[in-house]
């Protein structure tokens, strides 16, 4: 079975004919634009519906999609809450130097000496730069920025991750949980982890905002 990379989630029904209104995960709506096919829900049996048409919503972050089969505002809206997953082969092409988030799912993670520190668990979106969430040996959560002057190489084929170990770095940890919420924490990390968004990396972000206005 193809990849799946989560690309939205639907919100619930746009007007009678059957529309429903998809919030994009993602830096803009291109990678659900152009998927021709969508899949609803990860498992290897969900059902997977033709997209006939996909327009900009009426609210940041949203388009507006009519899928196949899918005729009247009931049945839109009973699609309420359900995950929109694409190909991960059909994503569009980054530059050089970019990566989508679920590349970095997965990783090890090791400082220039060639220790390892973890695994990547999931990443959070930090606004200036994203943070790989981290599995430790011991089990704990390490936070590590997503910054040039931290996250030194990426080696997507050898699955690598290499960091720049700055002062006070890996003091940066989840705090941790009592007994009743640490098993819904981990469960919702492990989920997070498998809904693996088409998403940019913070920086990438940044560099893809200046070329914009320097190309203006």
């Amino acid at each position: 079975m193809p990849e799946r990379i989560l690309l939205g989630r639907i919100l619930g029904a746009h007007g009678l004919q059957g529309e429903v209104r998809v919030r994009y995960f993602g830096d803009s709506p291109e990678n659900i634009e152009l998927a021709p096919c969508l899949v609803l829900g990860p498992e290897a049996d969900s059902p997977e519906l033709t997209k006939l048409n996909c327009r900009p919503g009426g609210r940041a972050s949203e388009v507006l999609m009519q899928l196949a089969g899918v005729s009247d505002r009931e049945a839109a809206d009973g699609l309420r809450g359900t995950d929109v997953y694409g190909d991960a082969q059909a994503l569009s092409p980054l530059p050089e130097g970019e990566f989508y988030w679920y590349q970095l799912v997965g990783c090890r993670v090791e400082d220039l000496e060639g220790r390892v520190l973890g695994d990547v668990e999931s990443i959070w979106d930090a606004g200036g730069h994203d943070l790989l969430v981290l599995k430790d040996a011991q089990g704990e959560q390490l936070l590590i920025p997503t910054s040039r002057e931290v996250l030194r190489e990426i080696d997507l084929e050898q699955q690598l991750l290499r960091v720049d170990v700055l002062p006070g770095l890996l003091e940066t940890k989840l705090p941790p949980k009592e007994e009743g919420a640490e098993q819904a924490a981990e469960t919702g990390a492990d989920t997070v982890t498998r809904k693996k968004r088409s998403r940019l990396t913070g920086a990438a972000r940044k560099r893809r905002k200046k070329r914009a206005e320097e190309g203006k």
